[in-house]
């Protein structure tokens, strides 16, 4: 799993404020595995279908970071300043969009929280439904770190696939590895594996 927050069964107060946070180490774990990825595409060509899965996670990406700019516009009352985001049709183009977008999903994640929390401010009890008529479904948000989560998976998946010889071993830990740190995710990947020589005692960690 990527380590992100659960959003499940949160108030809206306290979904609105780990927005912000929880978009931010998205976007950093997402920035983390594409740096891989791309450091492995340049030693391995990307099929077909590796290219298709590339454009279908860089739209993803896209999306969310379109999502969130359309609630802080509607919230500021003032017209979207991007148009929804087309298609990539190529992997050069859908690294590029990534990078373009991570750092635009940050700024309006912070921005959105802030006029957000205005509105349960405001409006109390009735914060919903003053989304609602601006056009903004809780559920929505609800649904923003779910997404980012599936991204981060499939992109770990891809990169997995393209690593010459790769071991699942080293899969797991280097999927586990930024969030927990190198020896516990070795840790875990022997665990999983079923080395039991190189297993630790819960006390050694």
């Amino acid at each position: 799993r990527s380590g992100l927050p659960s959003s499940a069964g949160l108030t809206l107060p306290q979904l609105i404020q780990q927005l912000e946070a929880s978009a931010a180490q998205a976007s950093l774990l997402v920035n983390d595995r594409l740096k891989t990825l791309q450091q492995r595409s340049s030693q391995v060509t990307l099929s077909e279908m590796q290219a298709m899965e590339l454009c279908e996670i860089a739209n993803g990406v896209c999306t969310a970071t379109y999502h969130v700019q359309k609630w802080l516009c509607a919230l500021q009352s003032r017209d979207p300043s991007s148009t929804k985001p087309s298609h990539c049709e190529e992997a050069d183009e859908a690294f590029a969009s990534i990078h373009f977008a991570l750092p635009r999903l940050m700024v309006v994640s912070k921005d959105a929280q802030l006029s957000l929390s205005n509105v349960v401010k405001d409006y109390g009890e009735n914060a919903e439904g003053h989304l609602r008529k601006r056009g903004i479904e809780v559920e929505d948000i609800r649904a923003l770190i779910p997404h980012l989560e599936r991204v981060i998976a499939r992109l770990g998946r891809l990169s997995y696939a393209l690593k010459p010889n790769g071991s699942l071993r080293e899969f797991i830990a280097e999927y586990f590895a930024p969030r927990i740190g190198k020896q516990h995710a070795r840790l875990i990947a022997n665990f999983v594996i079923g080395d039991p020589r190189q297993i630790a005692f819960a006390s050694d960690f």
